[in-house]
């Protein structure tokens, strides 16, 4: 048996990444094995493995078969030992599905990579196990049909749920692990570092610099030395820091000497108790006009979270196509459809260099303090100590509200996303040729009455234009060609767009439906085709639905050979920043059953 939520959840998480991205594992029916192991198995199918390179056979009781993929496990998984059956410890487990990757794809022996991976998958349980034992008394509020954003940002305690260490983060000390974290309801200030003239690196979508944006903002915020420094130096600039990332630059021999010379005066942590937001780098709080999304050189899943120039260009620029005649035009259109914009940016440029690692890009803060909005990974992830999630609250709200059966709840509510979110980003893509890195984190769903009213997506980092399609939008801002990095080709947007916004948001919404106990998912695969295909009929000859409707697979990043692999996804080159893989298409699956 496993020993708590945590490692069941972890186990979880990473077997699912494994039967997903190399394709193996059988399920079968429980009776079909011999008594013995179905006493032990204790559901009605399992997952048979056998892992390499022993050929060892493995047992997982699935709990929940899943048409879209991600099925829930048990509360053990066995393989067969001297003395039978046996329930296999959680570490014993990833140590043996890691030897079982090297084996299949490096060659036998188990490399730094994979040993680095077992590492991670330990450390994000024990992260999560933590998480969820100090964020007990606020599990009912989290999981209940309504969570305000700040809240939300805060809750996702599972975290992505296809990913080998979803939890995992290197960099942080245990004290540091609780101030920092959302999912431990961390709160910090930013530092703030006062910089001489032509050393700030700015710019933004406003007549003023950000720096006097931010310096107008801060007066009154600060200790009396702060204040005192910013009043003898009127013409100097203010560059906000996560304070983790002040005191990892402090050491720095560039920065010692600015200090040295005089030309860096260090403020310390000023100003109001920041939220960090699930990002872990963004920092927010209801009331203040923007979040602050910091670099931070900490390597939190598949990546150490510097922000680039090229991240910091897209969301600029994409926040004046949002202010000007193309995005009214656009907002007019997709009213459901809103963007989080990144107004401004500022960094340190020492010598004609710009200092990443320094970099804090201002992003808007449109929430009202109780609008009711999440990410859609928050709203999805799975409830810790029990079968379900946030849907097996809201949808017996609704219908016991609306005299309806649960399952037409959700039938009901996934039509309102379609209308809300499906229908305006498929508008956005096929007719303007933007698209988004659509992820379940970078995504966002607000509620009205427990309905879908509004879709938002943020992250610069993710903004793509296609070349082939968005010739109005280049027209108006080339620069999105050039240094910003963001226009791609037709086949290889199609292909992320496959994975993010399908496979990751909408398929994963639908098998969250399914968790819950309380929907169909054969049944919302049918809406969703249904309304794929007139989509389709309505942009003939279009390469991105073809697929999603006709194709037994469809791209899909594998998260798990990523890591194996030793991608940093946030500086690798944009065709290969992650491995991909063919996975089963459901929506295939659902019109051939």
């Amino acid at each position: 048996m496993f020993k708590d939520a945590a490692e069941r959840l972890s186990v979880q998480a990473l077997l699912n990444c494994y039967w997903r991205e190399t394709g193996l594992g059988t399920v079968q029916a429980v009776s079909e094995l011999p008594a013995p192991l179905a006493a032990r198995l204790a559901t009605t199918h399992c997952m048979a493995l056998t892992l390499q390179p022993l050929a060892q056979p493995v047992w997982v009781p699935l709990s929940y078969v899943s048409p879209t993929g991600r099925h829930r496990i048990g509360e053990a998984v066995f393989s067969i030992g001297d003395g039978g059956y046996c329930a296999l410890p959680a570490a014993l487990l990833f140590s043996l599905l890691l030897s079982d990757l090297a084996e299949r794809y490096q060659g036998g022996a188990l490399p730094a990579e994979s040993a680095d991976i077992l590492g991670l998958c330990l450390q994000s349980l024990q992260n999560m196990r933590g998480f969820i034992s100090s964020r007990e008394a606020d599990i009912a509020q989290l999981y209940g049909p309504e969570l305000d954003f700040f809240r939300a940002e805060q809750g996702l305690l599972i975290g992505h749920q296809t990913h080998p260490a979803p939890k995992s983060r290197n960099g942080f000390t245990g004290s540091e692990l609780a101030a920092y974290s959302p999912e431990a309801a961390g709160r910090c200030q930013l530092h703030w570092w006062l910089l001489a003239p032509g050393l700030v690196k700015q710019h933004g979508v406003w007549a003023s610099s950000p720096s006097s944006q931010l310096r107008d903002w801060l007066t009154g915020q600060v200790s009396p030395r702060a204040a005192a420094l910013l009043a003898a130096n009127p013409s100097w600039d203010v560059l906000p820091l996560h304070p983790w990332q002040a005191r990892h630059l402090l050491g720095r021999e560039a920065i010692a000497a600015l200090i040295e010379q005089g030309q860096l005066l260090d403020l310390g942590e000023q100003g109001p108790a920041l939220w960090p937001t699930s990002s872990i780098r963004t920092l927010a709080a209801p009331g203040v006009p923007w979040m602050f999304k910091c670099s931070l050189s900490v390597a939190i899943t598949n990546s150490v979270r510097i922000n680039l120039f090229r991240e910091c260009l897209r969301g600029e620029l994409g926040c004046r196509l949002w202010q000007g005649p193309l995005g009214d035009e656009l907002k007019e259109r997709l009213p459901t459809l809103r963007p989080v914009n990144d107004p401004a940016w500022l960094t340190l440029e020492i010598d004609g260099q710009v200092l990443d690692e320094a970099t804090c890009i201002l992003r808007d803060n449109p929430f009202a303090v109780q609008a009711q909005v999440s990410c859609m990974a928050m709203l999805c992830q799975d409830h810790p100590l029990q079968r379900g999630n946030r849907f097996s609250q809201l949808l017996p709200q609704l219908a016991q509200r609306e005299g309806i059966s649960t399952q037409a709840a959700a039938e009901q509510w996934f039509a309102a996303f379609i209308r809300v979110a499906v229908e305006p980003m498929l508008t956005l893509y096929l007719e303007y040729g933007m698209a988004f890195e659509a992820h379940q984190q970078n995504t966002l769903l607000e509620l009205e009455n427990l309905w879908p009213a509004r879709f938002w997506v943020r992250d610069n980092q993710g903004f793509y234009y296609i070349e082939e399609r968005a010739q109005r939008v280049l027209e108006l801002l080339p620069e999105l060609g050039g240094a910003a990095e963001s226009v791609g080709p037709q086949s290889f947007v199609d292909e992320r767009f496959h994975y993010y916004f399908f496979h990751n948001t909408v398929f994963g919404l639908i098998n969250a439906l399914g968790h819950s106990g309380l929907a169909d998912e054969h049944a919302l695969l049918g809406q969703l085709r249904a309304a794929l295909t007139a989509l389709d009929a309505r942009y003939p000859g279009n390469s991105l639905l073809a697929p999603v409707l006709h194709a037994p697979t469809l791209p899909y990043k594998g998260n798990l050979l990523t890591r194996l692999a030793q991608i940093d996804e946030l500086v690798a080159p944009l065709t290969s920043q992650s491995v991909y893989v063919e996975l089963h298409n459901p929506l295939y699956e659902v019109n051939h059953d």
